[in-house]
C-alpha cells in the first residue's frame, strides 16, 4: 500500500512539473466543483449522515455546504487579482531597475482531515491549493467511507488522478501519507495526531511546510 501511496505521488509531482496550471484552468476547474458539488448537496448530506448515525440535513448544509461554496466563490472572485505580480521599490541604489513579487505554485499539497466535518476540512483546503495552481493528495479520516467514497466519486468527475487523489486506509496509511515530500500539508486534528505527522516529516524536512494543529484555507503560493 505504501508502494501505491508513492507511486500516485509521484504522478501528481510529474504531472504538476510538466504542466503548471494556469488561470484558465483554476477558473475552470473552481467552476466545474462548484457546479458538480451543488448539484450533489443531497448525496452529500445522505453519506455524512450514514457515517455520523444520523445527522440533520441542515446541519450539513450549514456546516459543509456553504462554507465550500462561500470559498469558491471567493477564490473566483479575487482569482486574477492573487495572480498579479505586485510591483516594490528595488531601492535608490539599484536605479533604474524595478522589482516585483510574483506568486508561484508551490506543487503538490497534502491535506489530511479528520471525521467531524469530513466534507468542509476537505475541500475548503482543496479549493485554496486548486486556485494557487497546485496538485493535490488527499487523505480523509477512515472513520467516515460512505462521505470518503461521495468525495473520490465527486472529485474524480472534475480532476484526473494525476491532478486530484485521495489514499484510504488506517493508522499506518496516514504514517506513510504525512512522510511524504509534500510542498505544503494542510493538517487538521488532534495534538497528539499533529505530533505523529510533524515526527513523520521531521525525519525529511521539506520547504513550504508548517506545522500546525489547523492550517488556514488561504490560497498557498511560494
Amino acid at each position: 500500500m505504501t508502494k501505491s501511496i508513492n507511486a500516485q505521488f509521484a504522478a501528481l509531482r510529474q504531472t504538476w512539473e510538466q504542466n503548471r496550471p494556469d488561470e484558465h484552468q483554476r477558473r475552470d476547474d473552481l467552476l466545474r466543483l462548484r457546479a458538480n458539488f451543488k448539484a450533489s448537496l443531497n448525496e452529500m448530506a445522505e453519506a455524512i449522515s450514514c457515517d455520523f448515525g444520523h445527522r440533520s440535513h441542515h446541519e450539513s448544509l450549514l456546516a459543509e455546504a456553504i462554507t465550500v461554496l462561500t470559498e469558491i466563490d471567493l477564490c473566483l472572485k479575487y482569482l486574477k487579482k492573487w495572480m498579479k505580480p505586485q510591483r516594490r521599490k528595488a531601492g535608490w541604489q539599484l536605479w533604474p531597475a524595478t522589482a516585483e513579487i510574483r506568486h508561484v505554485p508551490l506543487g503538490v499539497v497534502g491535506i489530511m482531515a479528520p471525521w467531524n466535518y469530513p466534507v468542509n476540512l476537505i475541500l475548503a483546503p482543496l479549493i485554496a491549493a486548486i486556485a494557487a495552481g497546485n496538485h493535490v493528495f488527499i487523505k480523509p479520516s477512515e472513520y467516515t467511507p460512505h462521505t470518503n467514497a461521495y468525495l473520490e466519486k465527486l472529485l474524480s468527475e472534475i480532476f484526473p488522478e494525476n491532478r486530484v487523489c485521495i489514499a484510504q486506509g488506517g493508522a499506518d496509511i496516514a504514517a506513510a501519507f504525512s512522510a511524504l515530500p509534500f510542498d505544503h500539508l494542510f493538517f487538521t486534528g488532534s495534538r497528539e495526531n499533529g505530533k505523529k505527522s510533524d515526527g513523520c516529516r521531521r525525519t525529511k524536512p521539506h520547504p513550504g511546510y508548517a506545522g500546525a494543529w489547523r492550517q488556514v484555507s488561504r490560497p498557498h503560493c511560494a
